[in-house]
Parts: structure tokens; C-alpha cells; sequence
């Protein structure tokens, strides 16, 4: 939102007040475009905060406010609430996010996208109690799970090929041809640093990307392949529901819902089709409730 909105308005302002047309051309054209940038600027900051307003739950019901109005809505109002899955967020273009949706007795529909919220999960913890038993809810939070605890667990991973995947061969492809070039032009000395930092920008985008999947019996472990440090437990007790996802341009991705409606999601650019029917297999075996948004 900020960068959007800076972007039209510091355009608009250019063209109405820096930017001078040739001797001779009016400048008329340039104030309608320049300010067609700040109003478009100023519709990108209208619907973003429509779509965000500060949420206040209470034995009342919920209440929506921001600088565009408030709404009002009462507990015996609310007919039925979907707490996970997606809908479209309009921002530029829609874009699909994870939203809470309440349909309401009277056919209305109501959209927290809770996402961009940064205790969206006790939204949902406090709506689930409030709709369901009438009373504050008892906070879960899950306990860390320690690499004792995995200590006689037997893992099957699925991890793909990270040297002959596609991201594997971008990632080291990429970086073996900057090191030839360089020592092969013989300015390696002058311009170590540039080419060093360049290519730890694109080993870590990359490496964003590979993150596999570990399974055993009781627990749920994500690790990223180029980036051994980082890594997530979980105890399938503690998880609520899994999906399998995706985005524009981007590989297939794990989202792991918890109990108290934590989430992550990993991008798992290593894992092929066949291993992804094998972990929804297997996660299903387990008891876990799962979403097949790619439909493998």
C-alpha cells in the first residue's frame, strides 16, 4: 500500500510540477495525467483501508471501524463463519489471500482478511469462541516443539532433486556463470564485493523457494535445503488443517494452520507432483484436515 500510493502520488506531483514540456507545448496534458496518478493514488489508499478496518470483538459482537465509517455486528446476527481460505483482496489487481468470511443472517457477507493483521490469529480464536460458546476464548498457544522430542522419530523426506531441479540449476547456474565471467575478464580484484553481493541476493531469493518436507509418524518438519538453519517442528496434534497451494510465478506451497490459527507457508520449489501426492497421502493418514488447491 505504501509503496503504491507513493509511487502515483510522487508521479502525479512530477509530471503537474517538475517535469517541463517543450517551448511551445502547454502543459494541460501533463496536469490531466499528473493528477489522474493522485487520484488513482488516493483510490489505492481508499480500498486498501476499506478492506483492513481496525476489528474490536466483545460479548456485544464485533465492531469494524476506520476513517471511512464503522459497522456494527451482533453475535445473533452471524448465521455462519468460514475461518480459513481464500478470497479476493482488490489491490491494483484482485489477488487471492486467506480471509475470515462471515455470512450473515440477512445474506450480507463480511471479509476480515486476516492476513495483514498481525494478531489475525487470535481474531479468529476470539470469533470461533464468542459464535460458537458464547464467551472469551481460552488462548492456545502451542508449545515449541525441541529436537529432543524428534529424537527416535523415523523421517521420510521428500526434498525432490535440489541439484537437477529447475531452482537448483537457476541458483548455481547462475552464480557459476557470474564467477567465470569475472575471472575470465580479470577484474575480480576491483569488483569482488559488487559480484559477491549480488550473488547472496540471488542464492537467497532462490533459496527462499526450497523448502522440503519431513514426515514421520508424529511429527511435521519443513526445512530449507540451501539454508540448513531454517527450519519448523510440528506435532500433527498441534496442526489444524494443511494446504497445498500455490501463487502466480510461484512453485507449489505447504501452509500450515495450528490449532490456535498460527500459520506459515513454505514454498517448496524442491518437491516434485509425485512426492506431493505422497505427503497429501500421508497427511490424510494422519487425520489432518487438508486443502488440494492444485488439485495433484
Amino acid at each position: 500500500m505504501t509503496f503504491g500510493t507513493v509511487f502515483f502520488f510522487g508521479m502525479g506531483y512530477g509530471l503537474m510540477f517538475e517535469f517541463e514540456p517543450k517551448p511551445g507545448d502547454s502543459k494541460t496534458w501533463l496536469f490531466i495525467f499528473g493528477a489522474t496518478c493522485i487520484v488513482f493514488g488516493a483510490y489505492l489508499l481508499y480500498i486498501y483501508v476499506k478492506q483492513l478496518p481496525v476489528v474490536r470483538i466483545d460479548y456485544q459482537g464485533i465492531r469494524l471501524k476506520s476513517i471511512l465509517g464503522k459497522q456494527e455486528i451482533s453475535w445473533s446476527e452471524i448465521g455462519s463463519v468460514k475461518y480459513t481460505g481464500k478470497d479476493s483482496f482488490q489491490f491494483l489487481l484482485g489477488y487471492q489471500m486467506e480471509a475470515l468470511v462471515l455470512q450473515l443472517k440477512d445474506k450480507r457477507v463480511i471479509k476480515i482478511f486476516y492476513e495483514h493483521y498481525a494478531n489475525g490469529f487470535l481474531i479468529q480464536q476470539y470469533i470461533k469462541s464468542y459464535h460458537e460458546n458464547q464467551r472469551p476464548p481460552e488462548l492456545a498457544f502451542e508449545k515449541p516443539v525441541s529436537p529432543k522430542e524428534l529424537s527416535g522419530e523415523i523421517f521420510t523426506d521428500y526434498k525432490g532433486m535440489p541439484w537437477l531441479s529447475f531452482r537448483g540449476i537457476c541458483l548455481w547456474g547462475f552464480i557459476l556463470c557470474v564467477i567465470i565471467m569475472v575471472i575470465e575478464s580479470g577484474t575480480y580484484s576491483k569488483g569482488i564485493l559488487p559480484v559477491a553481493m549480488m550473488c547472496i541476493f540471488w542464492y537467497g531469493v532462490n533459496s527462499y523457494f526450497c523448502f522440503y518436507v519431513k514426515l514421520s509418524e508424529n511429527y511435521l518438519v519443513v526445512k530449507n535445503y540451501f539454508v540448513p538453519f531454517i527450519i519448523r517442528r510440528y506435532r500433527f496434534s498441534d496442526i489444524q488443517e494443511i494446504a497445498i497451494e500455490t501463487y502466480p510465478k510461484w512453485p507449489n506451497c505447504l501452509r500450515v494452520v495450528t490449532n490456535s490459527y498460527r500459520y506459515k507457508t513454505f514454498p517448496c520449489g524442491l518437491v516434485r507432483d509425485k512426492e506431493w501426492k505422497l505427503i497429501i497421502k500421508e497427511i490424510r493418514h494422519r487425520g489432518i484436515a487438508i486443502k488440494n488447491e492444485i488439485l495433484l
